[in-house]
Order: C-alpha cells, then sequence, then structure tokens
C-alpha cells in the first residue's frame, strides 16, 4: 500500500530529535492522543490538524507556527535539497496534504495522496 516512506518518516524524526529529543517525546505523546498519528507521519497526513494541535498546546498562534515551521517543515525542505521551499510548504499546507504533497513532489519528494486524512 502507497504510504510514507520510511526514509521520510525516519528523516523529520531524526531532524525533530536532533533539535529537541524531549520536545518530541512529549509533543508525540499529544499528537498521537489527538491525531491518532505519530508527529512525522502527522505533518504530511494532517498538516492543519497538527498546527491547530500545536496551537492549542502552547496557547500562542506565533509560537505554535514557528515550531510547525522550524521542526515540522523545515526537514521536509531539507530532504527536498532546498531549505528556502520552507515558506512554500508552509502556504501549501495551510490548504492541507494534497497541497502540501504536491509542492514537495514537484521538489523531488514523492508521496502518495491516498496518504491524506485531512
Amino acid at each position: 500500500m502507497p504510504g510514507i516512506s520510511n526514509e521520510i518518516r525516519e528523516y523529520v524524526r531524526k531532524y525533530i530529535m536532533s533539535r529537541s529529543p524531549g520536545m518530541y517525546i512529549l509533543l508525540g505523546r499529544v499528537i498521537m492522543k489527538e491525531l491518532g498519528t505519530d508527529p512525522a507521519e502527522a505533518v504530511i497526513k494532517k498538516p492543519r490538524q497538527l498546527l491547530e494541535v500545536l496551537r492549542n498546546f502552547y496557547g500562542d498562534d506565533m509560537e505554535a507556527v514557528f515550531i510547525f515551521r522550524s521542526l515540522f517543515l523545515k526537514p521536509l525542505a531539507l530532504l527536498a535539497g532546498n531549505p528556502d521551499l520552507e515558506e512554500e510548504l508552509y502556504r501549501a499546507s495551510m490548504w492541507g496534504c494534497r497541497p502540501l504533497i504536491e509542492v514537495l513532489g514537484s521538489n523531488g519528494v514523492k508521496i502518495d495522496s491516498s496518504v491524506c486524512e485531512d
């Protein structure tokens, strides 16, 4: 069944763990409880819902957006080989999973849209 490759999941997970291991563990529990998936998959499968979970968790929109972009979208931009892609990924993610996957796909990171849950 098509989905998010282990390579992509592991890249995102390792990126977050290398920056803030405690945060990955803490947010992982919250995200799993709220969205039923781990953080490395939630950013792709349910990007808008993930941002909403972060907003509720932090109680501050600016902090939630900063965490969403720097810990969740940045590794996807780096995986695509373009650190400057973060802004475009952010804009696409506000429309949901499919637009996010389209941007990633046009930058060489192929993910089947059947993974989308939003």
